[in-house]
């Protein structure tokens, strides 16, 4: 909408709405037919249809709903309002007057109000009035551009004025006039944010002043300024004029100049001159010293240097002087804060917001606070004000940060809120879908994590959208659907965005790397078995990590910051034993700690010198007791000597345990342990039992076996293969509960000859390819049940893919049955005791079921694969003594495996008996067999590093 002078005024009810100005004369009275009692209904209704009129240039018809509305409720603040925005747009200006102040005085605080008031006002010549409403609605919608834009154009018309009365006061000699003129000139230009504009203003204002120890404005400045103009008369000469020094602390006029001296400082601090600024506001404090705005401004410049008490002491001097002068009052805060002096710090906040109540950013720091006097109740309170107040104050960042704080106090469905409002703010931020959908999957909120997915893959694939979003936003989507269960939608995903994903690697930020290089590296595996195509995704992937890694080591480095200092030499060896260090965060009931602890056991046998690095949270449970008590150091994270698990902390802690091997147990699934491994603090570094090997170093190793990494897959690796003779892992003993197989099976009401098939993989494991073959197996088995168990994924939806595939097969989808989750996994392996036959899965195998299945002497159908991860269960299953049963390389082969195993008891029993034979304790077989494997570990060990030796000599 414009008025006369062509400037826009705020729809009220529907900001940055314009509405054309072909206006003829008010209406003086309505027509008949709006002759009616108006009630609140009828008001609004009467509202949105003089809105419309207004928007569609029928501004006369508005304003007779306005004229009439007014004469039911004459105190109606939004039809006075607009019936005198309409009068100004006519030109009538007395009637604009009359009902917008009385507006004005109703709503005070309304910035389309407060806008019009100023378009009026500038219309009628009462500019001062004018700039007042402009500023005021400035600072109440600091986003309004068409409060700017008029508050612009009512600038560009007081600048020439302002010109010519700083030029007669410049003939006459009142140059602390032409100070006050300049001043205020550019903190107008300084508001429209002309920067440029403003900074020429403050050096006009400075030219004219008179020399104070030596310190002069730009001669340049001062003649451009001057080019032209008469020469005063010799008495109102300046220092510039004269040459002569004159002392400004003697002159009351001297105030405009130490404000000018000030603002062009707090311009050349923010452009980060700080020399420049000190010696500006050096200057003005010189001039007046009871300058509260120039002492605030000191103490950002010497904060800015990083003299945190100078800086304290300039604040305090600030609010000394003004004790409501919020904003200093909110930097001491924040540097009472960095000194963990959190209740003084309170203090000063809670003054800043006392002075002004509308300081979001005071309210934000109180929160951060209290956050860290952990009183995170509060601190989620403070931080909601400080959006209440401005919701942008801290960005999409700001919805985030209270998401994740409400979903780490375990109000979960309060954070899952934040993070929607979070994405509302900000609908192209991948972070936070990102955020949320991890939580949702973590937490169990499957559903939804599905429809955040969903909703992140359509957000980035509408037109406009970077290939990089569609990557990442295609990433966020596979990983959610693999996670769930739905392996195909998951894989079909991935690929439609594999073929942009290499191209775009040089365009992700360190963060996409950081996250994508876990993520996509850990759910590849599962989507396909494909090894030469996962390698060309993972070798890129990792290469961009590795020069993340190494150029964050670097910067760090080179700013020599103490956490990355590190020992340069190693210290003699004193023994022949070697000193070995596992990095893990899994030495507790998991499937690392199950696999590795006997082994580390009898390891101590061989050297004494085991140090094992605790790299991430972990709760300790009674499997954390074995692995303390065959440490020679146990590291946790808080403890003397490993103050917490990041990469730099653990790298000088191996070093100066002189370690001259580093495990790492966990791989790619804790990413501290792959920059460690990059950085190798010791002469040897191998990646065990976790994971398959990270890609990031060359000089390090993968310990693995024969049948999991069969000869020829050495050039999919970056590291080295080391293999063991037997298999990649080894134990004796397994807990569990007693279980009456008999009771048991009665309790599920199944018959004592039945066959009871076990299928246990996790939500990323099941692919349709394996439910397919599993029902076809239930098919040609008559009257056999199929348990299925997950401790991971969407049971109910993978229950209903089973069922699903029954009915397609013509097999009853009853004969598919979900077994709860249980508490421990002694409980779980019960299971083993009352079932006949594991159905592996595929194309990624199971390890630690599988494990379990053959400890239990429980026969196994498993498919072999191309991958290390899908030669799992056949690697487990040749290491407990079996040489082809239940071992396919087809789908065809697995089905008929598995109907085999199912409808020959004899076949079974004599599986079970060759496996329960391979655990005689006279010659065990690999798999049952942790001495041996430690010793042939060991004895790997001790050749590597003479290895290492000759290599560095």
């Amino acid at each position: 909408m414009e008025g006369p002078s062509g400037r826009g005024l705020i729809n009220g009810r529907d900001s940055g709405q314009f509405f054309p100005s072909n206006l003829r004369v008010l209406p003086t009275s309505p027509p008949s037919a709006l002759d009616f009692v108006m009630d609140d209904a009828a008001v609004s209704q009467a509202l949105t249809r003089a809105i419309q009129l207004l928007r569609s240039g029928q501004l006369e018809q508005s304003g007779l709903i306005y004229k009439k509305i007014l004469e039911h409720h004459p105190n109606h603040p939004e039809a006075l309002h607009w019936f005198g925005a309409i009068a100004y747009q006519m030109g009538e200006m007395a009637i604009a007057v009359e009902y917008v102040e009385k507006a004005l005085t109703l709503t005070p605080n309304d910035p389309a109000v407060l806008n019009t008031s100023g378009l009026i006002c500038h219309a009628i010549g009462s500019w001062d009035q004018a700039l007042q409403y402009y500023t005021k609605a400035q600072k109440i919608k600091p986003d309004s551009l068409e409060v700017l834009d008029n508050l612009r154009a009512l600038v560009a018309d007081l600048l020439p004025a302002y010109s010519q009365y700083a030029q007669w006061h410049y003939l006459a000699g009142s140059f602390d006039r032409v100070a006050e003129i300049e001043l205020v000139s550019g903190n107008l230009l300084l508001e429209i944010g002309d920067l440029a504009g403003a900074e020429r203003h403050y050096r006009r204002g400075l030219a004219v002043r008179p020399a104070l120890w030596g310190i002069e404005a730009p001669a340049a400045v001062t003649q451009a300024d001057r080019a032209g103009q008469p020469v005063p008369p010799k008495a109102s000469q300046t220092t510039c004029d004269l040459g002569r020094e004159a002392d400004l602390r003697t002159m009351a006029s001297a105030v405009p100049f130490a404000q000018l001296l000030e603002r062009l400082g707090a311009l050349l601090f923010d452009r980060g001159e700080l020399d420049a600024a000190h010696e500006l506001v050096t200057e003005a404090l010189a001039i007046q010293n009871a300058f509260p705005e120039a002492h605030k401004l000191l103490g950002n410049i010497m904060l800015g240097r990083g003299n945190y008490q100078e800086a304290a002491n300039a604040y305090q001097t600030a609010v000394q002087l003004n004790p409501n002068y919020a904003e200093a009052w909110s930097n001491l805060g924040s540097i009472l804060l960095g000194k963990r002096q959190t209740d003084e710090a309170i203090q000063c906040f809670q003054r800043a917001i006392q002075a002004n109540p509308q300081m979001a950013q005071a309210y934000w720091s109180m929160g951060c606070t209290f956050e860290v006097a952990d009183k995170k109740e509060e601190a989620i309170q403070c931080w909601q004000q400080a959006l209440a107040v401005d919701p942008k104050v801290q960005g999409i960042q700001g919805y985030i940060r209270i998401a994740q704080t409400l979903v780490g106090m375990g109000k979960r469905p309060e954070g899952f809120e934040w993070y929607e409002r979070a994405i509302h703010f900000d609908r192209k931020h991948l972070d936070a879908h990102w955020d949320l959908m991890e939580h949702l999957l973590f937490w169990g909120y499957l559903p939804q994590a599905r429809q955040v997915a969903d909703r992140c893959w359509r957000t980035f694939n509408e037109p406009g959208s970077s290939p990089r979003e569609r990557v990442l936003a295609g990433i966020i989507s596979t990983k959610a659907f693999c996670f769930m269960g739905l392996g195909q939608v998951a894989r079909q995903r991935f690929l439609e965005i594999e073929g942009e994903f290499v191209q775009v690697i040089d365009q992700l930020s360190p963060f996409d790397i950081t996250k994508l290089y876990g993520n996509v590296l850990f759910d590849m595996p599962h989507l396909r078995d494909d090894v030469a195509a996962n390698t060309r995704v993972a070798n890129a992937l990792a290469e961009a990590y590795r020069k993340l890694v190494e150029n964050a080591f670097k910067d760090h480095q080179a700013a020599n910051s103490p956490l990355y200092a590190m020992p340069t030499a190693r210290s003699p060896r004193t023994s022949d034993r070697l000193r070995i260090g596992f990095m893990s965060r899994h030495y507790r009931r998991h499937s690392v700690g199950w696999c590795s602890g006997e082994i580390l056991t009898a390891l101590k046998e061989h050297t004494p010198h085991l140090f094992l690095y605790v790299t991430g949270d972990m709760p300790k449970d009674d499997r954390t007791k074995v692995f303390e008590g065959l440490a020679e150091k146990f590291y946790m994270p808080g403890e003397e000597g490993f103050p917490d698990a990041n990469a730099p902390t653990i790298i000088r802690r191996a070093r100066e345990d002189n370690l001259d091997i580093l495990f790492d147990l966990d791989s790619i699934t804790i990413l501290p342990h792959a920059e460690v491994l990059y950085h190798r603090p010791a002469p040897v570094c191998l990646t065990w039992l976790g994971y398959d090997a990270p890609h990031i170093c060359p000089d390090n190793y993968n310990l693995v076996d024969w049948n999991t990494h069969p000869a020829g897959v050495e050039h999919y690796y970056i590291e080295k293969l080391v293999r063991m003779s037997g298999s990649f892992a080894a134990l004796s003993y397994l807990p569990t509960v007693p279980t009456d197989r008999a009771k048991q099976r009665q309790a599920f009401r199944i018959d004592p000859n039945q066959t009871i098939f076990l299928s246990v993989p996790t939500g990323q494991k099941v692919s349709m390819e394996m439910l397919q073959a599993q029902v076809h197996v239930l098919r040609y088995v008559p009257d056999s049940i199929l348990f299925f168990k997950s401790r991971i994924g969407d049971l109910e939806l993978m229950l209903s893919l089973y069922h699903e595939e029954c009915r397609r097969q013509g097999v009853n989808p009853n004969r598919v049955r979900l077994l709860p989750r249980t508490a421990s996994e002694e409980e779980h392996r019960a299971v083993y005791q009352i079932t006949d036959v594991l159905l592996d899965s595929y194309p990624y195998s199971g390890a630690t079921h599988n494990l379990e299945a053959l400890y239990f002497n429980q026969p196994i159908v498993t498919r072999v694969g191309e991958q290390s991860f899908s030669r799992l269960g056949y690697s487990l299953m040749r290491a407990a003594g079996l040489d082809r049963e239940g071992m396919a390389w087809t789908w065809d082969e697995y089905i008929e495996w598995g109907v085999r195993l199912g409808r020959d008891r004899e076949l079974c029993s004599a599986v079970r008996h060759k496996l329960q034979q391979a655990k005689n304790p006279a010659n065990p077989a690999p798999l049952w067999n942790p001495k041996g494997f430690a010793a042939e570990m060991y004895g790997i060990l001790q050749d590597l590093r003479s290895k290492a030796e000759f290599s560095q000599a």
